[in-house]
């Protein structure tokens, strides 16, 4: 027992490693335990250094259902090629945010990917809004490109930030985040009694189930504005 427990102790310190060759970037990663046990081969990527990475959008802001493209592209100089070994999408929670409500398709997406300066690689991402699983609380997804580009300026980040308002957007009874005159109707007949809260919950926004003037009228302005989609470029 106090073997298994001294080399229980070994492994636990290896559970954190590091990979690097000369030219190529350093990657730290994380393996378990059971990883270690049993001397299997672990194959670990290995991405030259060189190019820039900028994201766009860095940053986006929306309160509806949606789609919007994801782009990365190689500003490096001529010559200078990008190696991206994978693209990670981190979910962040605590403090009221425990949304899951983005998804990426990276299906078209063959790791690695090499562009030359200039080239671009885009993808498809969603926010799927509420009604689901998913997006019964605000969203906030990190992307983070992992690969052998070099440190970029601040302002063309490796990573972006994309987040999303909670689940109940006011007026919105289907969830798309646009408001239609039928939408409308409804509410003033919930707010008049004539209708069931049932007939669009998500227009009581304070949860307290009756539908207000003030929320009323957030409605009317959400028919008026539409939804809202704020970026922010890399650039």
């Amino acid at each position: 027992m106090a073997a298994t427990a001294s080399i229980s102790r070994w492994l636990r310190r290896l559970d954190r490693l590091q990979h690097c060759a000369p030219g190529f970037a350093t990657f730290t990663i994380i393996l378990g335990t059971s990883d270690l046990v049993g001397g299997a081969p672990r194959d670990f990527g290995l991405a030259r250094i060189g190019g820039r990475i900028q994201i766009e959008p860095a940053e986006i802001h929306i309160d509806c259902r949606g789609s919007f493209t994801v782009t990365i592209t190689n500003i490096g100089v001529e010559g200078e090629t990008l190696v991206i070994l994978d693209i990670d999408l981190h979910f962040h929670y605590g403090e009221g945010v425990y949304g899951t409500a983005f998804t990426a398709d990276l299906s078209q997406v063959h790791f690695p990917v090499l562009l030359a300066s200039r080239q671009q690689l885009s993808f498809p991402m969603a926010f799927t809004g509420e009604g689901t699983p998913g997006g019964m609380f605000p969203s906030l997804l990190t992307l983070t490109v992992i690969g052998g580009g070099a440190m970029a300026p601040a302002a063309r980040p490796t990573t972006a930030a994309f987040t999303a308002a909670a689940r109940r957007v006011p007026a919105t009874a289907d969830g798309d985040g646009s408001v239609t005159l039928d939408e409308l109707i409804r509410g003033v007949g919930i707010a008049l009694g004539d209708r069931d809260l049932s007939a669009c919950v998500q227009l009581d926004t304070d949860a307290d189930a009756a539908v207000s003037v003030t929320e009323l009228v957030a409605a009317v302005q959400r028919a008026l504005t539409g939804c809202t989609r704020r970026a922010r470029s890399g650039l």
